[in-house]
C-alpha cells in the first residue's frame, strides 16, 4: 500500500512533457574584411514546432526543456542532437550575441468549446485566443447536432470568439481557429552563454516559428557550417 501511494504521488508530481520539435537547423556565417586579424560573424537558424503551452525555449541549456524534448523526438531527435552539438561549438568561440530574430510574429490555433445550440450565432470559449489576433481561418471540425454550416465570425474578448452558422448548429459543434499574433510583450528573454533563453506566455506560445541568432566570433575563429534537414 505504501509503495502504491508513493507511486501515485510521484505521478502527480511529474510535470507535463514538452512537445518541442527542431525540424531544421542551419549554421553559416560571414567573413569580415580586416587588415589586422581575421574576424567573422556567425548565424544559426532554428526551425521549431511546439504546442502553444510549450513555454520554456531554453536554447542555452543542452540538457534543458527544449533540447531534452527535441532530442527525444522520434522523427527529428537525431538531427536535434547534432544541432545541439553545433550550437555548443558556436558558444565556445562566440564573443557577443549580436541579434535575436524571427520572433516578430507567430501562427497558432485553438479549438473552441462545444456549442450549446439554440441560436444562429454563439459566443464560445477558445482558450489562448486574444482579441488582437488576426484570424487566418476557421474550420468546423465537428458539426453540431443540426449539421449546419459555419459561415461567419466576429472577434470577441480574450479567450472567446463569436461564430455564426447558416442556421442553429445545435449542441456539440467544435471549430478550430487559426490565428496570427504579434509576439511583442508575449515573451521574456534572458541570455546565458551568449545564447537566449525565451519564456513564452502559456497558451500564447507560437506553434511554428523560426529563431535566428547572430554572434560576433572571437578573432581568428572559423565559422561553424552545418545544415540539417
Amino acid at each position: 500500500m505504501r509503495f502504491l501511494l508513493l507511486l501515485v504521488v510521484a505521478m502527480l508530481a511529474t510535470p507535463a512533457f514538452a512537445t518541442f520539435q527542431l525540424t531544421k537547423y542551419n549554421a553559416y556565417g560571414f567573413i569580415i574584411d580586416s587588415d589586422i586579424q581575421k574576424r567573422a560573424v556567425q548565424r544559426a537558424v532554428f526551425h521549431i514546432t511546439a504546442a502553444n503551452t510549450d513555454i520554456d525555449l531554453d536554447l542555452s541549456d543542452s540538457t534543458g526543456t527544449f533540447w531534452t524534448a527535441a532530442k527525444a523526438d522520434t522523427t527529428y531527435g537525431a538531427m536535434a542532437t547534432k544541432a545541439s552539438a553545433s550550437l555548443t561549438k558556436i558558444q565556445a568561440i562566440a564573443t557577443a550575441l549580436n541579434f535575436i530574430g524571427g520572433l516578430n510574429s507567430g501562427a497558432g490555433y485553438c479549438d473552441t468549446a462545444a456549442t450549446s445550440g439554440g441560436a444562429v450565432t454563439e459566443t464560445v470559449t477558445c482558450s489562448g485566443l486574444l482579441a488582437t489576433d488576426k484570424i487566418l481561418a476557421i474550420t468546423q471540425r465537428v458539426k453540431g447536432a443540426n449539421s449546419t454550416a459555419l459561415n461567419a465570425f466576429v472577434p470577441s474578448n480574450d479567450g472567446y470568439i463569436t461564430l455564426g452558422w447558416t442556421a442553429d448548429p445545435g449542441a456539440s459543434s467544435i471549430s478550430r481557429v487559426q490565428y496570427l499574433r504579434s509576439n511583442a510583450g508575449a515573451y521574456a528573454v534572458s541570455i546565458s552563454s551568449y545564447t537566449p533563453d525565451i519564456l513564452f506566455v502559456s497558451g500564447s506560445a507560437p506553434t511554428s516559428y523560426k529563431v535566428v541568432l547572430e554572434w560576433e566570433l572571437q578573432d581568428e575563429k572559423y565559422i561553424i557550417r552545418d545544415d540539417y534537414n
